[in-house]
């Protein structure tokens, strides 16, 4: 799955914002307030499609107390959140109290299974079956609405259709529906530091239904470092070799690299964001079968610059931003 173009609006950061005709590889100019902002409005659309997106993007945006599980009501897509106190982390995202309201449109290039499992969800619903007879993208809407106390977060799909044909929701979100959109939100990453790096890969090896990912991962880095594992050291404290040697004998790169190939082999996702200079992570999209389909990668000499509607304009070599009339 690739996503083809973002619409954004109500960010303090960035008010009104799109970007169209995006490829495997998406090179941002950042970091700035902006740039962060459209990370954020990406978190938020596949926060909308699971918990556990929403409360990693939470946590993110520091807006729990530490330590909070936030209250998240919703039986098969999350609908409503709250957590205690009004948060300033929250304040912030928005343009003011009273503009409290944020949309974001994704459209999203599936890739053949993801038609397949649409197609057999939607198995009864005629229009579906031949609106992808007739191909086209996805395109997705979602809302979201802070309380007046910044205490909450609402959010709602407003809007669906595969390529021209529509499918209002007004009046209810259809079953079928809902269950291909829950597996939208383990599709999307945004990487961040890991705390234990260690112990997290030694996790992962033990683990029955991980260890894929940390075999993926060891396969990852081997071209520059050789075999690389994790095994338990001095007192039982896990690290990271390469061959029978640390990993760190290669420099700070090697562990940052090691870091970021276990954010993207562990998560499981396909679309990833990355603020990281060095272009490793383009590497991911390559060739058959390739850990990722699609990098959003942010680094300041990156051909996409993310500014306000109002602000852009058309540069040469950038195809991805209009500006609208």
């Amino acid at each position: 799955m690739l996503i083809k173009a973002i619409e954004v609006e109500g960010f303090r950061d960035l008010e009104s914002f799109e970007a169209r005709d995006l490829d495997a590889v998406v090179r941002i100019a950042g970091p700035s307030p902006a740039t962060t902002a459209l990370g954020d409005a990406l978190d938020l659309f596949f926060a909308a499609m699971g918990r556990s997106a929403l409360l990693r993007m939470l946590h993110r945006w520091r807006v729990p107390s530490p330590g909070e599980e936030p209250d998240i009501v919703g039986a098969h897509l999350p609908e409503q959140v709250t957590w205690s106190g009004s948060s300033v982390a929250a304040r912030a995202i928005v343009r003011s109290a009273q503009q409290r309201d944020l949309k974001i449109t994704l459209e999203l290039a599936p890739d053949p299974p993801q038609f397949g499992v649409l197609r057999d969800l939607a198995a009864k619903e005629p229009r579906i079956l031949l609106a992808i007879a007739r191909g086209g993208n996805l395109r997705v809407s979602v809302g979201a609405l802070f309380t007046n106390t910044f205490d909450g977060l609402a959010l709602t799909v407003h809007a669906f259709a595969v390529g021209d044909e529509a499918f209002p929701l007004s009046s209810g979100r259809p079953e079928w529906l809902t269950t291909f959109l829950r597996g939208l939100g383990t599709r999307w990453h945004r990487h961040e530091r890991i705390e234990n790096l260690e112990a997290a890969l030694l996790d992962a090896a033990l683990s029955a239904d991980r260890h894929g990912a940390y075999v993926r991962w060891q396969q990852e880095l081997e071209p520059q470092y050789g075999l690389v594992r994790v095994a338990r050291g001095t007192g039982e404290r896990p690290m990271i070799l390469a061959g029978d040697l640390p990993l760190r004998r290669f420099g700070d790169d090697a562990l940052r690299i090691a870091e970021l190939a276990a954010s993207i082999h562990l998560s499981g996702a396909e679309l990833v964001w990355v603020e990281d200079g060095d272009p490793w992570s383009e590497r991911c999209v390559e060739g058959d079968g390739s850990a990722l389909e699609q990098v959003f990668r942010v680094f300041p000499t990156g051909a996409l610059a993310v500014a306000p509607k109002t602000q852009q304009r058309r540069t040469v070599g950038v195809r991805s931003v209009r500006k609208k009339s």
